[in-house]
């Protein structure tokens, strides 16, 4: 299969702290893969890099064979690499349609031009983005509240909200960093079959943060494993449940 995201020996330092250290990943298109560790590990650290968040002092980041570790994170989305955050940043005055309605691409509205001399086509493209998510907050359990200003939700409803929110940016590939903390059980089975479907039926990449174990077991195709800001290891999640180094990351020797 064709590799989609590739990280090959990434470094980043904070002062005398080195937060990932020589760590490369290569996710396949079309793959769900899980990143895990713990805490500390660096997996965090490496998802601001992948996304342009911070600037690795070494290594590259290559994302459809292009280099993107120059980039700025907006550049980043625009290629189709999106991500989502282990803090949910929803605006939190606004209502959850409104939080929607900001994240497509290339709206016309947004152009001076377009809205003089075209405003039918400004139309036609609110009522298509209208429409886009409104399905999306019905297939992630939201629609219900679509009116309802953001900082009402419950913790599991605003990482449901951040992952919709993301594909109204039209991406090829999701980093998801713990989009089921706080999470009830319902929620984290219903947004572990949108993922599946998603990949399923739109050809959708994923690489997860995790650290509901079962998320990632059950859901994943590949798992690679950091600690100490070094990837551990790789391999299916048969073969990482097994492996003594990873045992001894979390449990200890």
């Amino acid at each position: 299969m064709t590799i989609l995201l590739e990280a090959k020996e990434v470094v980043k330092d904070f002062g005398g702290l080195r937060a990932v250290d020589h760590c490369s990943i290569a996710v396949e298109r079309g793959s769900i893969c899980g990143l895990i560790g713990p805490n500390g590990a660096g997996k965090t650290t490496l998802f601001d890099l992948l996304t342009g968040f911070y600037k690795p002092n070494s290594g590259t980041v290559l994302f459809k064979d292009k280099r993107i570790d120059a980039l700025e994170p907006h550049q980043i989305c625009l290629q189709g690499l999106v991500r989502t955050f282990q803090i949910a940043r929803e605006l939190k005055n606004m209502t959850l349609l409104e939080n929607m309605l900001l994240a497509p691409k290339g709206q016309y509205g947004e152009h001076l031009g377009y809205s003089i001399a075209r405003p039918p086509k400004v139309l036609a493209r609110e009522r298509e983005n209208l429409d886009r998510a409104l399905g999306i907050l019905e297939i992630v359990g939201l629609n219900h509240l679509k009116n309802e200003a953001a900082v009402n939700l419950s913790g599991g409803q605003r990482k449901m909200l951040e992952v919709a929110r993301a594909l109204m940016t039209d991406p090829e590939m999701l980093l998801l960093d713990e989009p089921t903390a706080g999470a009830t059980f319902e929620e984290t089975r219903k947004l572990m079959s949108y993922i599946e479907d998603l990949r399923k039926d739109h050809g959708l990449t994923f690489l997860i943060v995790e650290h509901k174990m079962e998320v990632i077991m059950n859901l994943c195709d590949r798992i690679f494993v950091m600690n100490n800001g070094r990837k551990l290891t790789e391999g299916t999640p048969r073969e990482v449940q097994r492996n003594p180094q990873v045992i001894e990351a979390y449990l200890g020797a």
